[in-house]
């Protein structure tokens, strides 16, 4: 770029014109994004290989934060939202990555399980994406879960939500009484069972390279 600088002097009567090149610095500082930095973080995170579905009036105290104790210690990456994230992350953009990277589904169905949008959501989500779902109902029986159809979902929701629920009681579930139930067992359970469906999963990546 130019500018043009004017000189004047008293032995000549008129103005110079001086054409003056500016210094151009092309080296521009490049700020990093603070949001950037948070994305590059989560992307950077290996991916959880089980994503534990739950209400968290009922079970967050108890059942999940022992499954998820339990899961960590046998080796397995879990996504529970009160365990996994920190504060101050993106709590939707990171709970829809856990569940569209997540192998398993765990999904604790409880008698509060059906008022809540959010945990509707997670299991629509996990059949949509076509994940392998554990269902476990406690304290609850399969012809509990039904939704309230008074406009406290939009329709399409409503059978969007129905759908997933109808898919999750077509599987093989484990039913627990918490008054009356060996807690241990569940645990073991549950666990085993992640663990296997983890392990077949690997074996047939492993035969689909080997193709």
């Amino acid at each position: 770029m130019y500018t043009i600088v004017t000189s004047t002097s008293n032995s000549i009567p008129f103005t110079n014109l001086v054409l003056k090149k500016k210094k151009c610095n092309s080296s521009r500082s490049q700020t990093i994004s603070p949001f950037s930095r948070i994305a590059a973080r989560r992307s950077s995170l290996p991916p959880f290989d089980v994503f534990i579905c739950h209400r968290g009036v009922d079970t967050k105290r108890n059942f999940c934060g022992l499954l998820y104790q339990d899961l960590v210690e046998q080796k397995v990456i879990p996504f529970l939202d009160c365990k996994s994230m920190k504060p101050g992350e993106e709590l939707n953009e990171a709970i829809e990555t856990a569940l569209r990277d997540c192998k398993v589904g765990v999904t604790i169905f409880s008698p509060n399980f059906c008022n809540s949008e959010n945990s509707l959501h997670e299991l629509a989500s996990m059949m949509e994406y076509q994940k392998m779902v554990i269902p476990i109902f406690y304290d609850v029986n399969t012809s509990d879960l039904v939704l309230a159809n008074d406009g406290s979902f939009p329709t399409k929701q409503l059978h969007r939500f129905g759908w997933a629920l109808e898919m999750a009681k077509r599987r093989v579930g484990i039913s627990f009484d918490s008054c009356k139930g060996d807690w241990s067992d569940l645990l073991k359970k549950v666990s085993n069972r992640v663990v296997e469906i983890l392990k077949e999963l690997e074996d047939e990546e492993k035969n689909s390279a080997a193709i």
